[in-house]
């Protein structure tokens, strides 16, 4: 609030969440996963959102069980090999695990970054913010005789995977099985005028998203359609 109300930098956040970016991505998944849905009765939704959430934990667990051997996620260690790849760094030891990593950009200017292997640390920040060790830290890791996965959060290893996906969502007959509950009152549905028209599915783009020109060419296109929609009127003899 301070320097810019509108450009925020990841480094200057928490570093609990072990993500170096901040999106609604996840809210747009799951809008998307349930894109068919959102119009059912609230019992309904929730009855299949149950279901897909159900679905999606074995899946899971099918899969975690096939990573025996593992200790970190081999999605993650990919990424970082890759990153491993032609790094032309200077290294200054001040220790066996601290040590001084350093280079120029783009631009010629030139940078230098302490890396501390015991705290899993970079002066960066992306190494305590993301949980994986960032190119400073993989380049200083690669002039000692140690594992780069030893360096990796738990938060991306097997176990917690496994963890994350272990409960099991219990299938629920239909709802004509479902016990009989008096709750003491009759919960009535709220007074509501519905407009007119078949009701909305798609959601309001936002201006941020592009969303005045789409409408705008939507809105042209549906005229050409119903003008081109036309039949020619018939001519008297």
């Amino acid at each position: 609030m301070d320097n810019h109300k509108q450009l925020w930098a990841r480094s200057k956040f928490s570093t609990t969440s072990k993500c170096d970016y901040v999106t609604n991505n996840i809210v747009e998944t799951f809008n998307g996963w349930i894109r068919e849905e959102k119009s059912l009765p609230v019992l309904d939704l929730m009855d299949k959102i149950r279901q897909l959430i159900m679905e999606r934990f074995c899946t899971r667990r099918q899969l975690a069980s096939k990573l025996s051997g593992f200790k970190v996620l081999p999605h993650v260690m990919k990424e970082l090999h890759n990153k491993s790849r032609n790094l032309k760094y200077t290294i200054h030891r001040s220790g066996p695990m601290v040590g001084e990593v350093g280079g120029v950009n783009k631009d010629l200017v030139p940078w230098r970054f302490i890396v501390d292997l015991e705290k899993k640390e970079c002066t960066c920040r992306g190494w305590q913010l993301t949980g994986l060790p960032c190119v400073h830290a993989i380049a200083y890791i690669g002039t000692r005789r140690v594992e780069l996965k030893d360096f990796v959060d738990p938060y991306y290893s097997v176990e917690m995977f496994k963890a994350a996906y272990a409960t099991v969502v219990a299938p629920m007959p239909g709802k004509e099985e479902w016990e009989k509950v008096d709750i003491g009152f009759t919960l009535l549905p709220p007074k509501c005028n519905r407009a007119a028209g078949r009701p909305r599915k798609r959601r309001l783009v936002g201006a941020e998203e592009d969303g005045s020109s789409n409408r705008g060419r939507e809105g042209v296109k549906g005229v050409v359609d119903l003008a081109t929609s036309r039949k020619p009127a018939m001519k008297l003899s």
